[in-house]
């Protein structure tokens, strides 16, 4: 819905009100997905391999979600593998 809202303002050419708007709504949304797997992966080579693992994953799910038109992949809707980072 925001991006909507924001997009919205940007095309119509008020960059101060969507600069403004984004600055309001970001503090709801920290950052803290690395955190999980931070804690969970904690050598290197492992924290690593994981995200590797996590990124491909995502890739292949965004462009099969496109494909195939479902388009329902946010932050509410992530699903991993606590072993493998997939």
């Amino acid at each position: 819905m925001y991006i909507h809202v924001l997009k919205g303002l940007q095309m119509q050419g008020h960059q101060d009100r969507y600069t403004s708007e984004f600055k309001r709504i970001l503090p709801r949304f920290p950052p803290v997905f690395r955190h999980f797997f931070l804690e969970r992966f904690p050598s290197p080579r492992r924290y690593l391999t994981a995200r590797q693992n996590y990124a491909r994953s995502v890739a292949v799910s965004s462009v099969l979600g496109y494909v195939l038109g479902i388009g329902d992949r946010h932050a509410d809707n992530i699903l991993i593998d606590q072993t493998s980072g997939q």
